[in-house]
């Protein structure tokens, strides 16, 4: 009977540390918390990190660009991903209200999710920093022109 007792001891401690543990997940878990702006100028999306922390060392953060009528913030989606950076996003170090920004390259005219992303070292997966925002590029790149065969052949001359 004194074992019983203390095997159910054991389990009493045991399922309070893991009720513990889901009631207040930063203790279990890595968080990355801050807010995020993005920004459009001409065909180009800025998005800026401010107050940013993390509870883990950081290792980086990006903006990922979704196409405007995705479902699904997916690689099949995906238009685009640019890094996010700030002299105080230091990798390997806990970050403590740092802010920091990322801009893509030229986009087409058109509306796209933006959605920005972190990740500390030692954690399994990437993390998103509020809520994905939809943008509206109006002044989007222009993709070149493309000619004819003689066009090609007259830039070696006749």
């Amino acid at each position: 009977m004194g074992v019983s007792r203390k095997l159910a001891g054991a389990g009493v401690v045991a399922g309070l540390s893991a009720l513990a543990l889901v009631s207040s997940p930063a203790l279990s878990a890595a968080q990355v918390t801050g807010t995020w702006t993005a920004t459009v100028s001409g065909s180009q999306i800025t998005t800026t990190v401010t107050g940013l922390k993390t509870t883990l060392p950081f290792n980086y953060c990006e903006g990922y660009v979704y196409r405007g009528d995705a479902t699904a913030f997916d690689r099949a989606n995906k238009v685009q991903e640019y890094l996010i950076t700030g002299t105080d996003m230091v990798q390997n170090q806990i970050l403590a209200g740092v802010t920091g920004s990322g801009t893509s390259t030229d986009l087409a005219t058109g509306e796209y999710w933006v959605v920005t992303k972190c990740k500390e070292i030692g954690d399994t997966a990437y993390q998103t920093v509020g809520a994905p925002l939809k943008v509206a590029v109006t002044e989007g790149a222009v993709a070149p022109e493309t000619g004819g065969v003689e066009d090609l052949f007259s830039q070696f001359g006749s």
